[in-house]
């Protein structure tokens, strides 16, 4: 039996060495540990933040070098070992600055690293260092004294009576704490500068530990509130990042819930960093984490600001109450450089108070610059106009009358007289053509031009310039490795051109339902079924206003999947009269805009104006739709909706006035002494 135990334990040491070397070198290294990231930004088209992290950036130390910064930890290990071994005090403190002088030296480097940063004082670390040694020595203390007093009702002050030199021997031997093995926050609250130089140096030192917490912050509050969105708590373990261990959610963290910030999360989110220590020698494996990618967006924070501003002042708009929409688009390119929707709220504050905001009666959730529909009213008629010339359904010069005597089940003119409305009106400068009744805004001309169309061409042309269907850009999310199991877009209504709602979503013309021949005539004053978004309607300006091409509109600068400009094949007579209608309502006697256009004061040579109002009932909404074109060949379109306004020249003409105004002192038209 004793030959058999022999033989067996030198084949375990011969044949087994090696595996036992190995079990026993990996006792004892330090599991891994995850490095911090950051979410990215969302900025304005001038590189202002909307959206940005605030982070809570700390350096922390292990407390085995925190305490050697603690006179109390050297004399009562002095006094223990002076005791135990029975040598003076003095012997004992050689003894363990001997033993600890490699510790000793690393710690005096870490901290002379540490104010090498910027901003960063002894004074600082002193404090902070002082800190943490009192509040781990109140835990041995108190410690001390359960242990060594297990059957008393013995307190901290009757403990505290006793000796200090015999206290400080039982404090010593207390050395199997949790927060005594753990790391201390040592430096906090750092600036920029200091973030980025430490963590170049720091992030893969093993004594040196960089803990990140932040918080979302919204730098303009509830400017585009609608198009930023906000972040609400993930669910651990769940999403399209479940997969990758460094991306997916962990408890407490955020992620995007609306708007640009779901739309871009799997850009925003960024990838945490990894560090695997591979043997006691010091090696190591280390994946570094990736902060976020910014997204540029297409508006310009502080115009919205101030247009936003204004609409919501009761001091200047009278109709601050009610809710408006508003978008406006560089004509060129297609971007959005505002989408205003009031009433709006406060992002900073958003999951705080979501409750009151969401049972509010105004719904301030609702974009009504994207989402919500609305029968267009008068606004739809440089469209119709559009549509009937380039269908050869009428010409510039075409004249429509009101009839003799109102008809059954079509639209009355409110202006009739003895037959002859806008005839009248316009009898010494060409009749009720196609400019005067742009001008005018007759009923009667557009709602008999759109019944002259066919109807399936009548919604072709509809859809074409970008009516029932969606029309914003999709975000380009190919930067993302990340596989999406659906797309994510903002939310954008498609609208209603057709006598039922499709039961679809609309991606192709032959997804439409069909459009009933009594429709048409409502289509063109912009009411029965028609249903339309104000960008959708912006947009219908900017294509006028760039001479007929169709360009989609977007709202992401970098990171957008914009289709080529599409050519549409309008002539350039079609286009010129209806600018010429349109430049008449706001300049000319007669133009429904005219007398809302004197008020305003705006005034610039190099500027021309041209809209269109509009109005509906039931529901009741006041329009105004145009653009400005400068002497530089600079355009802008805009289209201004308000909820419950009664007049689109009394109500919402103002609101499109001001927003010029704001665009040209924000230099988007318009020219300047300095040239700009």
């Amino acid at each position: 039996m004793l030959g058999i135990c022999l033989a067996r334990l030198l084949w375990i040491q011969a044949a087994l060495s090696e595996q036992n070397r190995e079990i026993v070198s990996n006792i004892g290294i330090a599991p891994p540990r995850e490095l911090p990231t950051l979410r990215g930004m969302i900025l304005d088209r001038r590189g202002r933040p909307m959206a940005q992290e605030i982070a809570d950036f700390k350096l922390c130390l292990l407390y085995r070098y925190i305490r050697l910064k603690d006179e109390k930890f050297w004399l009562a290990n002095a006094l223990f070992t002076a005791q135990d071994r029975g040598i003076s005090p003095e012997d004992a403190i050689q003894y363990w600055h001997e033993e600890l002088a490699d510790e000793l030296e690393r710690t005096n480097e870490l901290i002379a690293e540490f104010l090498g940063l910027p901003g960063i004082t002894r004074e600082i670390i002193e404090t902070n260092l002082s800190e943490i040694n009192s509040r781990i020595w109140r835990l041995r203390e108190f410690f001390a004294m359960k242990r060594n007093f297990p059957n008393t009702e013995m307190t901290l002050s009757d403990y505290r009576s006793i000796p200090e030199e015999q206290r400080l021997i039982m404090e010593a031997q207390v050395n199997d704490l949790a927060e005594m093995h753990t790391q201390w926050h040592c430096v906090a609250d750092i600036n920029e500068q200091a973030k980025n130089a430490a963590q170049i140096r720091f992030i893969a030192d093993d004594d040196v530990g960089i803990d990140v917490s932040s918080t979302r912050s919204y730098p303009f509050d509830e400017t585009a509130a609608h198009i930023i969105g906000w972040v609400n708590p993930a669910q651990p373990d769940k999403g399209m990042f479940s997969s990758d261990e460094l991306m997916k959610y962990k408890e407490g963290e955020l992620a995007g819930f609306t708007g640009v910030e779901y739309v871009f999360e799997p850009l925003l989110r960024g990838r945490r960093g990894k560090v695997t220590y591979l043997g006691h020698n010091g090696e190591k494996e280390v994946i570094a984490s990736e902060f976020g990618m910014n997204v540029n967006l297409t508006i310009d924070a502080v115009l919205q600001e101030r247009i936003e501003d204004w609409v919501s002042n009761p001091q200047a708009n009278k109709n601050s109450s009610k809710p408006t929409g508003i978008v406006i688009i560089d004509a060129a390119t297609g971007e959005i450089l505002a989408s205003v929707s009031t009433p709006s709220y406060n992002l900073n504050k958003m999951r705080a108070d979501f409750t009151e905001i969401k049972n509010s009666p105004n719904s301030p959730l609702k974009n009504r610059a994207m989402y919500s529909l609305y029968p267009p009213g008068s606004s739809i008629k440089p469209t119709i106009l559009l549509a009937g010339m380039e269908e050869g359904k009428v010409t510039q010069h075409s004249i429509i009358s009101c009839p003799p005597v109102p008809e059954e089940n079509w639209p009355r003119c409110l202006l009739q007289r003895n037959g002859s409305c806008h005839d009248w009106r316009w009898q010494y400068e060409g009749g009720n053509n196609a400019r005067n009744a742009i001008r005018g805004s007759c009923n009667i001309y557009f709602t008999k031009l759109a019944h002259r169309i066919e109807s399936e061409k009548l919604q072709r042309w509809l859809y074409d310039i970008g009516f029932g269907r969606r029309i914003l850009a999709d975000a380009d999310l190919s930067y993302a490795e990340v596989s999406l199991e659906q797309s994510r877009g903002l939310q954008e209504s498609q609208g209603i051109i057709s006598g039922s709602i499709p039961q679809k979503n609309v991606k192709t013309f032959e997804d439409l339902p069909p459009l009933p021949a009594s429709e048409r005539k409502w289509f063109g004053m912009g009411q029965g079924n028609l249903r339309v978004t104000v960008l959708q309607v912006a947009n219908s300006m900017a294509l006028i206003a760039r001479g007929g091409v169709f360009i989609q509109p977007t709202l992401y600068r970098d990171k957008n999947r914009q289709a080529p400009p599409k050519q549409l094949g309008i002539a350039d007579n079609t286009i010129e009269t209806i600018k010429d209608g349109m430049s008449a309502v706001v300049y000319e006697t007669g133009g429904t805009a005219n007398t809302a256009y004197k008020e305003s004061g705006f005034d610039d040579d190099t500027v021309e104006l041209f809209g269109k109002t509009g109005s509906t009932e039931a529901p009741a909404n006041a329009w105004f739709v145009g653009f400005a074109q400068d002497s530089r060949g600079r355009s802008v379109a805009i289209a201004v909706v308000i909820e419950g306004g009664l007049h689109g020249s009394s109500d919402a003409a103002p609101i499109a006035f001001k927003s010029f105004e704001i665009l040209r002192e924000e230099g988007y038209i318009g020219e300047f002494e300095d040239g700009r």
